[in-house]
């Protein structure tokens, strides 16, 4: 349904839901990292992907909160 998991996120764009969830599986899934980590890690490349088209975000801690499904 989402496709095969990437390991880092495509193209200059900002990157959709699908590719965020498909990131994250890879992190969890292939890289083996806890859900916890590669929920941070996956936020933490979101923010700075963000940050570099200078879209105004909310705190990591609430990005990861959101995102968390435990």
């Amino acid at each position: 349904m989402i496709g095969e998991p990437l390991e880092q996120f495509q193209g200059r764009t900002l990157p959709t839901v699908r590719e965020v969830i498909q990131v994250y599986f890879y992190k969890h899934n292939k890289s083996n990292l806890s859900q916890k980590d590669a929920v941070k890690d996956t936020v933490k490349q979101i923010c700075e992907i963000w940050a570099k088209a200078r879209v105004p975000i909310s705190e990591p801690r609430n990005i990861t909160r959101k995102f968390d499904t435990s």
